[in-house]
């Protein structure tokens, strides 16, 4: 993997990216691969992950993806075990994802 003027060195450090498809979660996903982190790639959407999964695996990093619904409490918990299944732990979380086209406003719920 690339590591120009690493900024931080995330060796050994698991991070799952929810919605690490496209955009802001894609850069992220491939920046903390790229400071030497393993990337759980969650999102709805399994094919777009694969995309990102591949430009990281490209680059010398390691990836996976998890097919997950984020409205969906037991989906997210799901994509919680096979992360923990996958790497032993999580490290870094980051929730990129947003579902405002596709919920009412200020309505939230599992605690």
């Amino acid at each position: 993997m690339t590591r120009p003027n690493r900024a931080f060195y995330l060796d050994g450090e698991v991070a799952v990216v929810a919605a690490g498809e496209v955009g802001n979660g894609r850069a992220t996903a491939i920046l903390l691969a790229r400071q030497g982190a393993r990337v759980v790639l969650v999102d709805f959407n399994e094919q777009w992950a694969m995309d990102t999964k591949e430009m990281i695996d490209a680059e010398g990093g390691e990836s996976v993806v998890v097919q997950a619904d984020v409205t969906d409490e037991g989906s997210v918990q799901n994509a919680v075990a096979k992360a923990v299944k996958t790497y032993g732990k999580i490290d870094i979380l980051v929730n990129i994802g947003k579902l405002t086209s596709l919920c009412p406003k200020y309505v939230f719920t599992a605690d």
